[in-house]
């Protein structure tokens, strides 16, 4: 469930969208279908029902960073599919990642192997994450390597987080003089304040700095664990740059918040609605419909009316379905909404006989007043009938041989639509 007090969603375009060997900026909300991360969004791992991280409906917040009303990630404690990695261009200079967390067990104990996140190259670790239990059994701290090995004393947190706290993470890898020779450094910050992640801001002291002993020479990816090592974390609003701009402050946002984004579906018919928090000089909203939740068709488009709009979209359909919102900026740039699901509820509508030649039966209609209208291909209206039954039998004028569709409106909106033939 989102939390309540995620009231304003900000959709943010970085420089580029992600691909195969993605330039920096990146900016992942996971703003993806739910279930296995592995194979979505250029992320690999396997693909496999419940295999690595999943994404799940849930979402954090940090006050002062601008983040989506989208999903997060879960990882941690999977049997199968420890890794997951999402791949840029490689970088040979210093590159920063943050991220927020929320842990919801108690980390296991402390091992080399027991992190959660990286930044490194390939599966070798350059920017390495952990969690540590602490003696009282109840709250963590978190460390900080160079490697996949245990974090120093003095590169641990030393404070006592408690589980279901949101903390952002913030960590930079200058890459080592040559590979293998110990050099590469990071900084890391934690939980900085809403003032150092102000738009303007400059960069902050770190919490830790010169942490020592890295051996690459460049980084490629990011990478999160969900081995047995570990334990479930929720993961979310990942960012990847080359300044500490890039991944605290939005610098390239398109001009459009929305909020309050949800979908009912009655009978056949899906309604997604939603409400402009701010538009400024933006270009239109497309809905998108799969059937299968990846592969996404345009189904309709909404001209933007200005700040405080509200909106809905309603959209026929004969099997569950997924729907999601493109917003399309004047320059060409979007983004996506989350991805909504919408179950098909009831009894469907059905006509018959197809091909149909006297008489055409309509069933299983919903209560209440409807009119069923037929067009030919061209949208004339060639009868239309007011009904108030559930079935219904409505005798056909003279027809040539083709394609015709018959719509049920209801409340003046479609409630089912299909093409029959004579």
């Amino acid at each position: 469930m989102k939390k309540i007090y995620t009231l304003l969603c900000s959709f943010t375009v970085m420089a580029t969208s992600l691909s195969a060997q993605t330039t920096l900026p990146v900016y992942e909300p996971f703003a993806l279908n739910l279930g296995t991360l592995g194979g979505q969004n250029t992320w690999t791992g396997p693909t496999g029902v419940d295999q690595g991280a999943q994404v799940v409906d849930s979402n954090l917040t940090y006050t002062g960073l601008a983040t989506s009303n989208s999903y997060a990630v879960r990882v941690g404690n999977q049997n199968a599919g420890a890794i997951q990695q999402l791949v840029f261009l490689q970088q040979n200079t210093k590159t920063y990642t943050s991220f927020l967390i929320r842990l919801s067990a108690m980390p296991p104990a402390l091992i080399a192997g027991s992190y959660y996140v990286t930044m490194g190259n390939g599966q070798t670790p350059g920017a390495t994450m952990y969690a540590i239990p602490n003696a009282d059994g109840t709250t963590f701290e978190l460390g900080f390597s160079t490697l996949a090995a245990i974090p120093a004393t003095n590169n641990r947190t030393n404070q006592s987080f408690q589980l279901g706290a949101t903390i952002m993470v913030v960590m930079a890898y200058t890459p080592a003089t040559a590979a293998s020779n110990g050099t590469g450094t990071l900084s890391v910050w934690v939980n900085p304040s809403s003032a150092d992640i102000a738009p303007g801001a400059t960069e902050p002291t770190p919490t830790f700095t010169g942490i020592t002993g890295g051996n690459l020479a460049n980084v490629a990816n990011v990478f999160i664990r969900s081995g047995t090592n570990t334990r479930p974390m929720i993961f979310d609003e990942l960012r990847i740059g080359k300044t500490w701009t890039e991944v605290t402050t939005t610098s390239a946002t398109l001009p459009v918040k929305i909020s309050d984004i949800s979908i009912t579906t009655k009978s056949n018919t899906s309604q997604l609605s939603w409400t402009s928090v701010s538009e400024t000089n933006f270009g239109k909203y497309v809905v998108m419909f799969s059937n299968n939740g990846t592969d996404f068709k345009e189904v309709g488009t909404v001209i933007p009316q200005g700040n405080n709009a509200k909106y809905s979209f309603s959209y026929v359909h004969q099997v569950d379905g997924y729907f999601k919102l493109k917003m399309v900026d004047l320059d060409g740039s979007y983004t996506y909404s989350k991805v909504l699901q919408a179950k098909v509820k009831g009894t469907i509508i059905k006509v018959s006989p197809n091909p149909v030649a006297e008489q055409l039966l309509v069933t299983a209609m919903p209560e209440g007043t409807k009119t069923i209208v037929l067009y030919n291909l061209n949208g004339v209206v060639l009868k239309s009938q007011s009904v108030n039954s559930t079935n219904h039998t409505m005798a056909l004028p003279a027809l040539p041989t083709g394609n015709y569709i018959v719509k049920v409106l209801q409340d003046g909106k479609a409630i089912f639509s299909t093409i029959i033939t004579k």
